[in-house]
């Protein structure tokens, strides 16, 4: 790949010099994907309950249809609207349903789906491609079946988020120019669902900085704990026997990078990619703040 053309694959973000967080951990979002995937899933619904008359003048629903009682609830129930608000038929519930899921904040969408789930008149195949949205693309939020009904709740914390971002931003000020690539490059692969690669270049971020901070290191993480511990900068015993212990499960042959990675990682999912990126991000940001005390 030219310089060119790898100076236009970087996003405006990654050419600043600032990695965003993943979109499986940006709360308060969805993305563009997931909601044509949601419409895509509604849209269908509709379409297969829509009759149009003779003269095509008019749609109206089949017998029994399941969209008609779902949207109308929905208009009453979560809208708060009177029940001859809109006339309830399949063009105006096209409309309404389209505007709400592929124009409106991210809380509606989300209302409106967890409401659909639970609608005792949601037949499988709707359900299961309501489901499949949130599998299909990467997302902060995820179906449960809580208590027999299914909720969306968030996949990972808001404190975890923000513990992410600040460890980011400290690689991105004080850290090597290699770990602020890979962790680029492992934001990018979340995002695509390569999640794989995701856990691979998180690991490297962690080796760039143990390397820069001891050369001899190579890529073991080993020789740099032991050179903070030698320093008097990294005195909690406790803490190095985690650290190392970690960065040990993702290195040795029994370990995520051979077991999962070198091995068509099969068993690599957007947790396990996330996991190894927050935990790796906030390891190789600790690393560089005790580094600049042992160098200041």
């Amino acid at each position: 790949m030219t310089g060119n053309e790898e100076f236009y694959k970087l996003t405006f973000s990654q050419r600043e010099g600032r990695a965003p967080l993943p979109e499986p951990m940006c709360l308060e979002y969805v993305s563009e994907d997931f909601r044509n995937l949601v419409w895509f899933a509604v849209d269908k619904a509709i379409e297969q309950e829509w009759i149009v008359s003779e003269d095509y003048s008019r749609g109206y629903y089949c017998e029994n249809a399941s969209m008609y009682h779902i949207v109308y609830d929905y208009t009453v129930k979560v809208l708060h609207w009177p029940h001859d608000n809109i006339e309830h038929s399949p063009s105006e519930h096209h409309g309404l349903l389209r505007g709400t899921i592929l124009e409106n904040d991210y809380d509606l969408v989300l209302t409106l789906v967890e409401f659909i789930l639970r609608h005792n008149s949601c037949l499988p195949p709707l359900q299961k491609n309501l489901e499949d949205a949130f599998k299909e693309v990467p997302l902060a939020y995820a179906v449960q079946t809580i208590n027999g009904l299914p909720v969306i709740i968030p996949r990972f914390s808001e404190e975890s988020g923000a513990a992410t971002q600040q460890a980011i931003e400290t690689i991105e000020q004080s850290g090597p120019a290699g770990a602020k690539t890979h962790l680029h490059d492992a934001v990018e692969a979340i995002n695509e669902k390569r999640y794989a690669d995701a856990v691979r270049e998180s690991i490297h971020a962690v080796e760039s900085v143990a390397r820069t901070i001891d050369p001899k290191a190579g890529t073991s993480l080993g020789p740099a704990l032991k050179s903070l511990e030698k320093e008097g900068v990294l005195n909690h015993r406790a803490l190095q026997d985690g650290f190392s212990k970690l960065y040990g499960y993702t290195s040795d042959e029994n370990g995520i990078r051979h077991a999962l990675l070198d091995e068509g990682a099969a068993d690599v999912d957007l947790d396990d990619a996330v996991f190894m990126f927050g935990a790796c991000a906030s390891f190789a940001a600790y690393l560089v703040n005790r580094h600049k005390q042992l160098t200041a």
